[in-house]
C-alpha cells in the first residue's frame, strides 16, 4: 500500500529514531480498522514494546476516541498468560496511544493459512483461547471481536489474546447505539448481526467460528455479500466439519456445534463450560495440552471422575442407536414444479425447510443447500447428485399447487442401488403446509431408521409461525433473495 492512501497513517511522521517520552520507533508492524500499530524500543526498561495510535482519520471521533481509551483501560486489567498484556496509556501530540507487550511470533489469520492444522493442535490452541477469555470474562470484559486476527501465536506455541479495542467494560457507560454493531461480520454472533445487546456469550460463538475455520479450513458462514452472510449467521446451519476433514470426533462436532448455537440460552454459557468439554475431548483422544501442576490429591480425584465418566459412556453406548453412532447422509434436492411458472419458489422453498428440519436431527447429516443447487444446474438427476456429493440418499419429487391445494409426491432413492426405499403422496391445503412438514420428515426419520430423541420430536413440531399467509411471502421473498 502507497503511504499516500495509508488511511491509518499519523498526522504526525513517526519515523525510525523518533523519540516519545522514553520510547524511540524502531519500525510501524501493523495497520486495522482501530489503529496502527509502531515497534519501539522502552528506553527506560531496556525492552521492545508495541505502540499502538488511534488511525489519524478517526482522531477527531470522539466515540472511537472513548472506545480506543477503554480498550486499554480494560486491557490493562487484564494479567494471563494468554493475554498480551498491556504497559501504559499515554498520548502523542494529541494521539492517544498505549504501550504493549511485543510478542515475537505469527497470528493465527496467517498460521492458519501456511498448511493444514493437526487437529490435535487445534484442541491445543482452543483451549488456550478459552483460558484467556475466561480470565477476561472473570473481570467483566467482553472482547466483541474474537477472529483469527487478534490472535497471536508464539515460538513456544502459546496462542495469546490482542486488540481490546472493542470491548466492553462491564458497568461502563454505553457509547453508541451503534457500539454493539462492531466487529468483524464473519465472526459476529447472532445477536450482533442484529445489532442487539451482547454478553460473554458471544465471544463465545465468535471462538465457536474460529474453531470451525481452524478444522475445516473455511468459514462456517461466508456469503457473495455482507447482508447474505449475516442472513447465514442468523439462520443457516454450517455443514458437518467431517465433510472437510477427516477425523473429526463426535466430541468435537458437539463442542462446535454447542458454540455455534444461535439462541444465546442454549450456547455455552461460560468459556470455562468449553474449556471442560475441550480438556476432557483432549483427554479421551490422547491430545497433549499443557497443563499446570496439581498436588497428588487432585490428580487421584481427577482418574477416580476418568473412570466414572468412561462407565458411563460405555453404559450410554448400549442403549445408543445406530443413527447416533453412524449419521445417515441425504441430499434434499428442489422438488420439480409441474405447475404454473409462478410456484416455483414453493417448490424449492419446502425443499430447503425440509432440509431445515432434517438438519436438527443428530442422526442425519444433511448435504449443503448451495451445493446441490450448483450441481443441478448441470441437469443432473437426485441420484447423480447425492453421488456427486458422497451421500447415501437423496430425496426427490414434484410439486403441484392448484389454488390453495398442495400436492407433492416425494421420492427417498438410495444412491447406490437406484431403489426408491421410501415414497409418499401428499395433498395438503396450504393452511396444512406444516403438517406437509412433519409428515415427510417424520417419514424419512423413519425410513433411515433414525430414531428421535423427545427434544428432537419437540424441534421437529416447531412451527416457524402461525400464519401461513406470512411464511408463503416468506418464502417468496427467500426465493428471489
Amino acid at each position: 500500500m502507497k503511504s499516500d492512501d495509508d488511511a491509518t497513517r499519523s498526522t504526525v511522521v513517526l519515523t525510525k529514531g523518533t523519540m516519545m517520552s522514553h520510547y524511540r520507533i524502531i519500525e510501524k508492524i501493523g495497520a486495522g480498522g482501530m489503529g496502527e500499530v509502531f515497534l519501539a524500543e522502552d528506553t527506560k526498561l531496556n525492552r521492545k514494546v508495541a505502540l499502538k495510535f488511534l488511525p489519524s482519520h478517526m482522531c477527531q471521533d470522539e466515540d472511537c476516541r472513548e472506545r480506543f481509551k477503554r480498550e486499554a483501560q480494560a486491557a490493562a486489567k487484564l494479567d494471563h498468560a494468554n493475554i498480551v498484556p498491556v504497559y501504559e496509556v499515554g498520548e502523542y501530540k494529541g494521539r492517544p496511544f498505549f504501550a504493549m507487550a511485543h510478542v515475537e511470533g505469527r497470528s493465527l489469520q496467517d498460521l492458519k493459512g501456511v498448511k493444514e492444522l493437526a487437529l490435535d493442535r487445534v484442541i491445543h490452541l482452543a483451549v488456550q483461547m478459552c483460558e484467556g477469555l475466561q480470565a477476561a470474562h472473570n473481570s467483566g470484559i467482553v472482547h466483541r471481536d474474537i477472529k483469527p486476527g487478534n490472535m497471536i501465536v508464539d515460538g513456544e506455541n502459546r496462542l495469546r489474546l490482542l486488540d481490546f479495542g472493542l470491548a466492553a467494560v462491564k458497568g461502563s457507560k454505553k457509547l453508541t447505539k451503534t457500539d454493539s454493531t462492531l466487529g468483524t461480520i464473519n465472526y459476529m454472533s447472532p445477536e450482533q448481526a442484529c445489532g442487539e445487546q451482547v454478553d460473554h456469550r458471544s465471544d463465545l460463538f465468535s471462538l465457536g467460528v474460529v474453531l470451525y475455520e481452524m478444522i475445516a479450513g473455511r468459514l462456517p458462514f461466508q456469503e457473495e455479500y455482507d447482508a447474505a452472510t449475516i442472513n447465514a449467521i442468523i439462520h443457516d446451519t454450517p455443514e458437518p466439519l467431517s465433510r472437510y476433514k477427516s477425523g473429526v470426533s463426535d466430541g468435537l462436532q458437539r463442542i462446535v456445534d454447542k458454540a455455534l448455537e444461535k439462541k444465546v440460552e442454549t450456547r455455552y454459557q461460560t468459556a470455562s463450560g468449553m474449556l471442560a468439554d475441550l480438556r476432557r475431548l483432549a483427554s479421551s483422544e490422547s491430545v497433549a495440552i499443557p497443563k499446570k501442576k496439581v498436588p497428588r490429591l487432585a490428580w487421584v480425584a481427577g482418574i477416580a471422575v476418568l473412570i466414572i465418566v468412561v462407565w458411563g459412556g460405555l453404559q450410554l453406548t448400549s442403549w445408543l442407536s445406530p443413527s447416533a453412532v453412524a449419521a445417515k447422509s441425504i441430499a434434499v434436492v428442489d422438488f420439480d414444479n409441474v405447475g404454473a411458472a409462478e410456484d416455483a419458489y414453493l417448490a424449492s422453498g419446502l425443499a430447503e425447510d425440509l432440509a431445515i428440519k432434517l438438519r436438527q436431527l443428530e442422526g442425519v447429516r444433511v448435504a449443503s443447500s448451495a451445493d446441490i443447487r450448483r450441481l443441478a444446474k448441470e441437469n443432473l438427476l437426485p441420484r447423480e447428485i447425492a453421488a456427486r456429493l458422497k451421500v447415501q440418499y437423496a430425496l426427490g419429487g414434484s410439486l403441484l399447487r392448484q389454488d390453495n391445494l398442495v400436492r407433492v409426491n416425494v421420492e427417498l432413492i438410495d444412491k447406490e442401488t437406484g431403489n426408491v426405499v421410501w415414497s409418499d403422496q401428499i395433498h395438503r391445503q396450504f393452511t396444512e403446509i406444516f403438517q406437509f412438514l412433519d409428515e415427510v420428515s417424520l417419514g424419512i426419520a423413519q425410513a433411515l431408521e433414525v430414531r428421535l430423541t423427545p427434544v428432537e420430536e419437540a424441534a421437529m413440531a416447531t412451527k416457524p409461525t402461525d400464519n401461513t399467509g406470512a411464511y408463503d411471502h416468506y418464502l417468496k421473498g427467500r426465493h428471489y433473495y
